[in-house]
């Protein structure tokens, strides 16, 4: 049954202005745009110029929206009138919560296919 935590990981729970948020593992449907949005927010976070943040909020703010709601239990209108840094702030959870489902999966891959070697080798 432990295998069951790997398959289907269990979301992440966070308070956002008193509410419950949950944080889940991205569907491969969102993908491409969680991908594209965490690179792109890790690396303005690591410029750490204002004017790449700014330059961020303009060319990425929609994508934002879309990989936060595609990844947590955030409607649109909601995530739309949070903060720019809370935001930010929740798709850094998001990323962080999701490398976690993600080397959990890549552990249980492995040790299953330690499973497969042969005695002999």
């Amino acid at each position: 049954m432990s295998d069951l935590g790997v398959l289907f990981p269990q979301p992440e729970r966070i308070v956002i202005e008193g509410r419950e948020i949950a944080v889940r593992a991205v569907e491969m449907r969102h993908f491409a745009l969680f991908g594209a949005t965490a690179n792109a927010l890790i690396q303005v976070l690591a410029g750490g110029s204002v004017e790449a943040i700014h330059a961020f909020g303009e060319s990425h703010s929609g994508r934002l929206v879309d990989a936060v709601c595609a990844t947590t239990s955030l409607k649109s209108w909601r995530a739309k009138r949070l903060p720019a840094s809370v935001l930010m702030q929740v798709m850094l959870l998001s990323i962080k919560v999701n490398s976690a489902f993600f080397a959990q999966a890549q552990s249980a891959a492995i040790q299953a296919l330690a499973g497969l070697r042969s005695p002999s080798g």
